[in-house]
């Protein structure tokens, strides 16, 4: 009879997103509860309710793995071995290895504010509804700010694996692009914003380049060709002029963009806005005494996602596929 164990795969994004969802289905448990006067007896039920609240890491843990599993979120890959003991060592080591992922990401919440390792314990039971904190039992709680961070989607940092989900709808991303972007969106998650910002603007002008590149191909050798080359050549470091030669060249150029569904309106309405925005962000961020927010720099990687990247490779897939517009 064959041996094999599951070797069980998950990422630190998709384990956060499966620990943020069952902390918001769950949150009720673990919030200080606020007293119920409807309640026969109020003081009662309150101590009841606060006694119990908080839970065990270690539960958190085997439930979110459990989702995981169940969900077949988490990859399962079946093993042959021929040693019954390193089969017994690896069904042992794989979900282990897991929910150490999954307390990782609990410890993250912590560092962040919206766990905190905490439970209540009776001082006087019988006698007073009087608490004590206790720290070290290994249990954690949601604090006030983790439960406005749980209620609000918009306020939690996008997730790289989330994130680029988005962009291969349009396109696969390219490698450095994948690096710009999620180097950005860890230092969002780490609520870093300047740093997210500016790695922000860096990914815009790859997209930028990109697009220069294909549209100096597109374009007909001869004059309208060098002419292009030579504007951007001409404006050299200087990012917003260099964007201007490209975006007023597909405007100009009814070849480069097909007017069907206002794609070429798309350049002057949504691209142009869009990534000089990016670009005054991530150049704002560089500069300490001006104000970032994280909120901001989370609507600006939604910017780029939608109106930068997804209109820019439109245009670059038409003219790979279609170069000339022949």
């Amino acid at each position: 009879m064959g041996m094999s164990y599951n070797r069980i795969e998950v990422s630190h994004d998709l384990v956060r997103s499966e620990l943020l969802a069952y902390l918001e289905e769950h949150h009720r448990n673990l919030l200080l509860p606020e007293p119920n006067e409807r309640a026969i007896n109020a003081a009662q039920d309150w101590f009841d309710g606060t006694r119990k609240a908080g839970m065990p890491v270690e539960t958190i843990a085997n439930q979110v793995l459990e989702r995981l599993l169940s969900s077949r979120k988490a990859v399962r890959t079946e093993i042959s071995v021929n040693d019954s003991s390193i089969m017994n060592a690896h069904a042992a080591y794989q979900p282990l290895q897991a929910k150490v992922l999954i307390v990782d990401e609990i410890a993250e919440l912590i560092r962040m504010g919206v766990l905190v390792p905490l439970r209540f314990r009776p001082e006087n039971p019988g006698v007073n509804y009087n608490f004590a904190l206790e720290t070290g039992t290994g249990s954690v709680m949601i604090t006030e700010y983790g439960g406005r961070y749980l209620a609000d989607p918009s306020a939690i940092p996008y997730c790289a694996e989330d994130y680029l989900g988005q962009l291969r709808q349009v396109a696969d991303p390219d490698e450095e692009l994948v690096g710009y972007l999620s180097e950005g969106l860890s230092c969002l998650r780490h609520h870093l914003p300047r740093a997210a910002a500016m790695l922000l603007r860096v990914a815009a002008e790859h997209s930028l380049s990109v697009l220069i590149e294909v549209t100096g191909i597109a374009l007909d050798e001869g004059k309208e060709r060098d002419a292009f080359l030579r504007g951007v050549r001409k404006a050299g470091i200087r990012i917003e002029q260099r964007a201007e030669v490209v975006f007023r060249k597909l405007e100009s150029c009814p070849a480069l963009i097909p007017d069907t569904g206002q794609q070429r309106k798309a350049v002057s309405n949504r691209l142009r806005p869009a990534f000089h925005s990016i670009r005054d962000l991530g150049g704002r961020a560089a500069h300490i005494a001006l104000p970032i927010t994280l909120g901001e720099v989370r609507d600006h990687y939604t910017l780029y996602a939608h109106s930068v990247y997804g209109i820019i490779m439109m245009i670059v897939d038409r003219q790979r596929a279609d170069p000339g517009g022949s």
